[in-house]
């Protein structure tokens, strides 16, 4: 039985936190990289088997493909979506001395991370959308929008098309994301129309049955519910069940068209009209078809998903996935023994990788998060249609 550590592509399965398995580097002084990803045993998540297979599989990839090795690779598994789990891989990893961390988790297993790795003075890069995932210092980027930068683009497209209907938020307050986002969107709404009345009906709390929340809401409001799966697909379902009328409901940036909401929700209803942000186009092709299908021909993204994924097609997470992990191996070969914090920061936020996302070179805004256009989608039936393209907003 082969040993950890010594032979490449020796795996070694142990506890849930453990380490998988590591890509030992051939350079002399390499760039230890720690990553947090979610068990590969376990697809009760898809969204999580997602980012976890492609971020394995580029590992993998670029050990194979670079005689060098620049990046060494460790990797801390987590078996459940819990804000704890996620903590202590990052300290098993700051107890390894990685010097970079990839958390490309929901947002609330990277905040958690991120604590962990800002404590220790350890950079990191994520997808996360929250604003707690980057700690003052701007020892973090997120490679996503913020929801700071969702919350106004949202507001200003409801005052813009629904401003006379009632508006009613229902976030999960026992999920940050999702009473961040309800927060700050709430707080757009009213630097608009500081007259604007708004309904707030918490999910999930055990004073108020599901049913008894739906009834509270009228014909005719614009629902904002930024919840995970499944609870977002169970609230669009009782809506449906209801009988409720002309509801605009508006979903965040969770992708309402894929299999595991639409399982959820029972299917879109004309009555009920769904709507969610993205900041990307590529689920939706005809957003920018001929552009899209170019950039990822010239990308390993396929050859890399059917070597390493059981998934469908090329998907948001799988995407972010490649370009998160993408950006971080432009920059290998410019890290040396001495390299700073502050400066490996510094070379992140500068890397020269054009993404398949969009083509271009990432930049960020004041709070460390990506600065690119967003994309208003809405699911009909079993049809995406593309309603809106915003261009970055200026700081």
């Amino acid at each position: 039985m082969c040993r950890a550590l010594v032979l490449y592509g020796c795996l070694s399965f142990v506890s849930a936190q453990a380490l998988p398995y590591e890509e030992v580097s051939r350079a002399v002084h390499p760039l230890k990289v720690g990553v947090i990803i979610s068990s590969s045993a376990n697809k009760s998540n898809f969204i999580n088997y997602e980012r976890s297979c492609i971020v394995r599989g580029m590992a993998r990839s670029y050990f194979l493909n670079n005689s060098d090795a620049q990046i060494r690779f460790i990797f801390e598994e987590v078996s459940d979506i819990y804000a704890m789990a996620s903590a202590k891989a990052a300290q098993d990893l700051v107890k390894q001395s990685v010097q970079l961390a990839v958390l490309h988790l929901t947002s609330t297993q990277a905040e958690a991370a991120a604590d962990v790795f800002s404590n220790a003075g350890i950079p990191y890069i994520t997808s996360a959308t929250s604003l707690n995932t980057i700690k003052p210092g701007y020892k973090g980027v997120s490679i996503s929008s913020s929801n700071k930068t969702m919350s106004k683009i949202i507001a200003r497209y409801f005052m813009a098309n629904f401003q006379y209907r009632s508006i009613v938020v229902v976030p999960n307050l026992l999920n940050n994301y999702s009473d961040e986002f309800s927060e700050l969107f709430k707080r757009e709404i009213y630097s608009l129309d500081h007259r604007k009345h708004i309904n707030t009906y918490p999910f999930g709390l055990e004073n108020e049955r599901l049913d008894d929340l739906v009834a509270r809401i009228p014909d005719g409001a614009f629902v904002f519910a930024p919840l995970y799966n499944p609870k977002i697909g169970v609230l669009y379902n009782r809506l449906v069940r209801a009988g409720k009328k002309d509801i605009i409901f508006f979903g965040g940036n969770v992708p309402m068209n894929r299999t595991e909401f639409l399982k959820v929700s029972g299917g879109i209803s004309e009555d009920v009209r769904a709507l969610f942000i993205s900041d990307w186009d590529i689920d939706h092709p005809a957003t920018s078809k001929s552009t899209l299908e170019q950039r990822r021909a010239q990308s390993s993204i396929q050859r890399i998903v059917d070597a390493y994924c059981d998934v469908d097609g090329v998907t948001t997470h799988v995407t972010v996935a490649y370009d998160l992990m993408k950006m971080l191996m432009a920059i290998s070969d410019d890290f040396k023994e001495g390299t700073t914090p502050k400066e490996l920061m510094r070379m992140i936020k500068q890397s020269p990788y054009s993404t398949v996302t969009t083509g271009n070179h990432f930049s960020f805004d004041d709070d460390g998060f990506a600065y690119k256009p967003m994309y208003l989608f809405e699911m009909t039936g079993e049809k995406l249609i593309h309603l809106e393209t915003f261009e970055p907003l200026k700081p």
